[in-house]
């Protein structure tokens, strides 16, 4: 009876041994897949830094262009300002130098008139002066 008993409990504890030899089977596998999983998982964040390192690369590369960029449409910026300064400069000499030559204009014609005036007059004092002389 004890035989029988011990060999009950030996085949009862070799199948609770079986039992939990398969479940430390079944763990020691879902710990491989999770680990197969985690390295991926690494694999993966290892390309998206080399990914976001290129990008910022890149980032810093289209700051440095968006800067030059700026400072060239600054400069031409500048450029056209100062060309349109001198332009109207111009156009300001140029109507200053217009009006003095009308100004001018109407002097010469106005002393025209004065010179024509005076000598229609010196015309009349010679007459005048021959009719005192005949009479």
């Amino acid at each position: 009876a004890k035989i029988n008993e011990l060999t009950e409990f030996l085949a009862s504890q070799t199948e609770t041994m079986a039992k939990l030899n398969s479940e430390r089977s079944s763990r020691e596998q879902f710990v491989s897949a999770l680990n197969e999983t985690n390295e991926t998982q690494k694999q993966k964040i290892l390309e998206l830094i080399k990914t976001l390192e290129a990008g910022q690369i890149q980032n810093e590369k289209l700051v440095h262009s968006n800067d030059t960029l700026s400072r060239q449409l600054q400069d031409e910026y500048d450029q056209n300002i100062a060309l349109i300064k001198v332009k109207s400069d111009l156009v300001v000499e140029r109507l200053v130098v217009q009006r003095k030559l009308d100004e001018a204009n109407s002097r010469i014609a106005m002393l025209e008139l004065e010179n024509k005036r005076n000598a229609r007059l010196q015309e009349l004092a010679g007459l005048s002066e021959s009719e005192d002389r005949s009479s």
